[in-house]
């Protein structure tokens, strides 16, 4: 029986070596990558982490995901840390950054910062649910007194159920989280079914138009978060909620959104020329699909 000793230090270390020339002659084979990054950090041990994973198609049309790399990270998570990490990964695995079409990142300072200095900025584009999450976060949960006022009166009755097992049972996870998406919706939702809360008759009516309101946006943030969910359905998701909340205006379109999401969705057989507003932007579109980026 091989001891934990030599699976450690000898079977993992050949598995990974094996595993890594075989990704690395798939990523050698792509045209271009596009990646995630992202950083954890860990509760039971206060670690943090930050991953580069990549994605493309190969010559089968299959989608392939590989994770390249997933490193500690000490101190404080600068922009030109997260920088070196982000360049010391390409390298590491050969990759060009002309290979490079998309970088798929949060919002973060730090984060945008890191792309720039890897010379990335051009190829960068936000996670659209982050960006969802912070606007609803920020424009309707933040600004607008009487929905603040609604959320923390919710919230306390979270302090309750954690202190009773029955009331735990009987209201799952009540409490929201910041970090958690749709998690104010849930907590809403489930004040609403087993009336919760102690709300006034003006605050049941607000938390059934929020409930309304924001089922919308879980349906579009379970949907955009799907495994084969593509950059292709960016514009036809930022327009659609648009329309639903009624701020859709003749600018809409193309011209008002990342220039990069163009080409994704118009070859998208579902949408084509959908979300073209002008005769210019179309043939601007299919200018640039016809040569070489």
């Amino acid at each position: 029986m091989p001891s934990r000793k030599h699976m450690t230090k000898t079977v993992v270390s050949l598995v990974y070596e094996k595993m890594k020339i075989q990704i690395m002659n798939d990523v050698a084979k792509a045209d271009f990558l596009s990646f995630t990054t992202d950083g954890w950090t860990t509760h039971h041990n206060i670690i943090s982490t930050y991953s580069l994973t990549a994605h493309w198609i190969n010559s089968e049309f299959n989608s392939m995901i590989a994770v390249l790399q997933l490193k500690k990270m000490t101190g404080s998570h600068t922009g030109v840390k997260i920088s070196k990490f982000l360049k010391g990964s390409l390298n590491e695995w050969k990759i060009s950054t002309n290979k490079v079409y998309f970088v798929l990142s949060d919002n973060a300072a730090n984060m945008k910062l890191a792309i720039k200095e890897a010379g990335l900025e051009k190829n960068s584009l936000s996670y659209v649910i982050h960006t969802l999450q912070l606007c609803i976060n920020d424009k309707l949960f933040k600004q607008q007194t009487i929905v603040n006022d609604l959320i923390a009166k919710a919230r306390k009755i979270g302090t309750h159920f954690h202190h009773s097992l029955p009331s735990m049972d009987m209201l799952h996870e009540i409490q929201d989280v910041v970090t958690r998406w749709n998690s104010t919706f849930y907590m809403l939702e489930r004040n609403q079914k087993c009336n919760a809360s102690k709300l006034t008759e003006d605050q049941w009516l607000l938390a059934e138009t929020l409930i309304l309101v924001l089922k919308h946006f879980v349906a579009a943030t379970l949907e955009m978060n799907e495994n084969r969910a593509s950059v292709s359905q960016i514009v036809p998701f930022i327009v659609s909620m648009e329309a639903y909340l009624a701020y859709a205006s003749e600018k809409t379109g193309f011209s008002a959104i990342n220039k990069n999401l163009n080409i994704p969705t118009v070859l998208d057989p579902r949408f084509k020329l959908s979300y073209v507003i002008s005769d210019e932007e179309k043939e601007t579109i299919k200018t640039n699909i016809l040569e070489p980026k």
